[in-house]
């Protein structure tokens, strides 16, 4: 039996008979609707040239012949090659890329093929949390990155626990992992879960009907079929890819119960592995087991997800009880690098010690790299959210050397110029663009955003100076941005009633408990038959004291009276 063989035995059938028809059952018309209005409208087109957008809008006419296709397809006829054509963009990983490595590729895939991969999806979503490993924390219902993140960072903390052998933690970087996916492999774990020739026949149609042309220089070279790997850019190829996943994760645990596989010493819970997606992060006690942990864990990788794993971007972090020679004796045997804290996981860092504002720069200034390139039709509407959109316009950019962006921020009038308009062109515009040290370029400013738009902001009288442009935080009185003046901007407070302030009282409890209020009722009911006020039928004691103040008057001696006494009533009972 070989190591594939021996591995797929560790699954076991999960997916019940129910389940399955449940998966194949027939397509409705509503399910296809869902499917489709699911689909930003500002995807990126397919081959075919048109956008979810498209098919909304023409939805009346398209309906028919688009669940016609869908039931097709359900029906185990595979796509045409017309509907299969893919477009492959290479997105580079960093700013001057020098080989394919350092590519990303995404599939920009007809609507109709991500239309009956979102119903897929909606099919198989609610089956994951029963298939999917514990220690996988992606796509699957209930469970968050923030889970990872904070099981993460509290064994990290015992990263340096003096024990026998030493801690170590692992971080395992799979280069173009859904590219590798061995298709074979895949229908072989759907089968061994429980999945039914019906359904993996529909797995298989779904990935193996690309055609794929590679886009370059924005024109398209090649069309050729895939013998294996999974599309980034489907809607179902995470949740496909995480079903290989388990496999490993099956191994780790298996290794771990007979003994060949010494997880990290911690103070509580005894946590060996954790996934998210392709990232992984392997606890792994450094003594001489993990001679053969490392290379087994390594391959074990390379077998089950065929993923080639990057040595270059692997690292091992010891603890500072494991001495430089079985470092790099570690180092040696693996291959990967050394690595440190505080280091990066899921976009967060993981610290020992205190924590600083300066272990989240890279993010941020990865993040604010990202901004300044990311155009208005992508940006805008996450930024027109309430939250985002109060904080940039109550923070101000002061012009000096114009680096601020033209349409971005908020640096002119009383909000971001991106919000004044329709369209914005050029996203990465700069205000030293267009403001030169004789003035505005006019012309330009009225191509851009209009002849009125373009009036106000030559009348603003920025001129650029020495020194570098600097935010100004309106709601504080010395322009810093503090916590505490964001949070008293963006928080939502109470129904104010004006009876808490009125009458000259300038401190009343915000919170009053009189139980059920019947004693506070009776009693006010009785003062009113005495102070000439008629009260309507009121069944709570805030109801009853808005109806109090609304009667009162400070031009009268009964005004008065009917508003000093529902306040000392309440402000007697509550004491008692």
């Amino acid at each position: 039996m070989n190591v594939v063989d021996s591995a797929v035995e560790l699954l076991r059938p999960v997916i019940t008979a129910a389940d399955n028809v449940s998966l194949c059952k027939t397509l409705g018309l509503e399910e296809v609707k869902e499917a489709l209005w699911s689909i930003p409208s500002d995807s990126s087109l397919g081959l075919d040239g048109f956008s979810a957008n498209f098919f909304v809008h023409a939805w009346d006419i398209i309906q028919d012949y688009l669940l016609e296709v869908a039931k097709e397809f359900f029906g185990g006829r595979p796509l045409t090659m017309a509907l299969g054509a893919t477009n492959i963009v290479l997105i580079p990983k960093v700013e001057a890329p020098s080989n394919f490595a350092q590519f990303r590729p995404i599939s920009l895939c007809s609507v109709i093929c991500k239309v009956l991969s979102k119903i897929m999806v909606t099919r198989l979503a609610s089956l994951l949390e029963g298939i999917i490993s514990l220690e996988q924390a992606a796509f699957v219902r209930g469970r968050s990155i923030f889970d990872n993140i904070s099981i993460a960072q509290e064994m990290v903390h015992d990263l340096h626990k003096n024990v026998r052998g030493g801690n170590i933690l692992m971080i395992l970087d799979m280069a173009k992992a859904y590219d590798r996916v061995n298709w074979w492999f895949l229908l072989l774990v759907l089968k061994k879960v429980g999945f039914s020739k019906e359904w993996r026949n529909l797995i298989f149609n779904c990935i193996s009907s690309p055609f794929f042309s590679i886009m370059l220089n924005g024109m398209t070279r090649g069309f050729f079929k895939p013998s294996r790997g999974l599309r980034q850019g489907d809607p179902l190829s995470p949740y496909l890819f995480i079903l290989t996943q388990k496999m490993l994760s099956r191994l780790i645990n298996r290794d771990v119960g007979n003994g060949r596989v010494i997880p990290f010493h911690t103070k509580g819970m005894v946590v060996h592995h954790l996934a998210y997606a392709d990232d992984l992060l392997l606890f792994l006690n450094g003594g001489k087991k993990i001679d053969e942990q490392s290379d087994g864990n390594y391959k074990s990788v390379r077998v089950f997800i065929r993923a080639v794993v990057s040595k270059e971007k692997s690292t091992l972090i010891f603890s500072k009880h494991i001495t430089n020679f079985r470092r790099k004796s570690l180092l040696a045997l693996t291959g990967f690098r050394e690595g440190g804290l505080p280091c990066t996981y899921l976009g967060l860092p993981l610290y020992t010690g205190q924590l600083t504002a300066h272990l989240f720069d890279p993010g941020l200034s990865g993040s604010r790299k990202k901004r300044d390139g990311i155009p208005r039709d992508t940006r805008g509407p996450k930024m027109g959210v309430p939250l985002g959109h109060r904080l940039v316009r109550n923070s101000f950019r002061c012009i000096q050397d114009g680096d601020a962006s033209f349409w971005f921020d908020h640096w002119v009038g009383e909000q971001p110029i991106a919000d004044l308009v329709l369209r914005v062109m050029e996203p990465s515009l700069k205000v030293k663009d267009l403001l030169h040290t004789s003035g505005w370029d006019y012309p330009r400013l009225c191509e851009l955003v209009g002849e009125k738009l373009a009036n106000e902001i030559w009348m603003s009288r920025i001129q650029l100076c020495e020194g570098k442009d600097y935010y100004v935080w309106q709601p504080s009185t010395d322009g810093k941005f503090s916590t505490k003046s964001a949070w008293e901007l963006i928080r939502q407070r109470e129904n104010s009633y004006p009876w808490k302030n009125g009458c000259g009282i300038v401190w009343f409890p915000k919170k009053m408990s009189l139980g059920k209020g019947d004693i506070a009722l009776r009693v006010l009911k009785y003062f009113a038959s005495h102070l000439n006020l008629c009260l309507p039928h009121v069944v709570s004691w805030k109801g009853m004291m808005q109806v109090w103040w609304s009667h009162s008057s400070t031009s009268t001696q009964l005004g008065i009276l009917r508003g000093f006494t529902p306040i000392i009533i309440s402000w007697d009972l509550w004491k008692v």
